[in-house]
């Protein structure tokens, strides 16, 4: 093999290298926005599954502090 076509390998390498690097940052990234949904989610159902006096002393008081 000569020093153009290693050169050529090489370049290639690198440009599938710099392809998954993207995708991953795109996978990590997609992941976290579900993550956060989840939560987002979860949050509400908790939200909503709770009787009105539970629910009106979260909005007063805040969820973390009155529990």
């Amino acid at each position: 093999m000569n020093l153009s076509a290693k050169i050529i390998l090489i370049l290639k390498f690198q440009t599938e290298l710099d392809r998954v690097h993207r995708e991953k940052r795109h996978v990590l990234a997609q992941r976290e926005e579900n993550q956060e949904l989840k939560r987002y989610v979860e949050d509400e159902l908790t939200w909503r599954e709770q009787p009105l006096a539970t629910r009106l002393r979260w909005w007063i008081f805040g969820k973390e502090g009155s529990e």
